[in-house]
């Protein structure tokens, strides 16, 4: 995001240097430009702080999981011209690691996510010992009126 510099040079007027702004007021600061990544890395922001202050335990298990903080000079423009170290914004830290971890670790969380709903689905159609075993319900979506069948079938309540 460095400032682009124009010269301007008008007739019978020295050069001079005008400054550009950068357009767009509703830009997203975590957005990290396509042309400044690698190829086969995977970036993430991640958490460095939790209520301002420093999460070590967190940074602990992200180091374990092969995460690494971005320095500014992978990725000119994306922090002040002066400054170095880590890229951060409102207490998160650009990392990267390969890309196969991260799809490594996508993968085992989408087999445990179906593992659960596996079991939870085997479980719903289980009875404790002394019920009678479940069965799938009969839902109907049709309209009409109620039968002599329908009312016997709903239990009442005793006064």
């Amino acid at each position: 995001m460095a400032k682009e510099i124009r010269t301007e040079v008008r007739e019978g007027v020295r050069s001079e240097q005008r400054l550009t702004r950068k357009k767009g007021l509703s830009t997203d600061k975590f957005h990290v430009p396509d042309n400044l990544k690698q190829p086969g890395m995977s970036y993430e922001w991640k958490r460095m702080t939790n209520m301002g202050m420093p999460d070590r335990e967190h940074q602990v298990g992200l180091a374990e999981n092969h995460w690494k903080p971005v320095q500014t000079e992978e990725m000119p423009g994306m922090m002040p011209n002066d400054y170095s170290g880590a890229i951060e914004r409102g207490g998160q830290v650009l990392m990267s690691r390969p890309a196969y971890l991260t799809e490594e670790a996508q993968n085992e969380v989408l087999d445990i996510s179906q593992q659960r709903v596996r079991t939870q689905e085997k479980r719903l159609g289980m009875s404790n010992q002394g019920e009678a075993p479940r069965t799938r319900p009969n839902i109907s979506k049709e309209y009409g009126p109620l039968t002599a069948d329908d009312k016997r079938s709903v239990q009442t309540i005793p006064e």
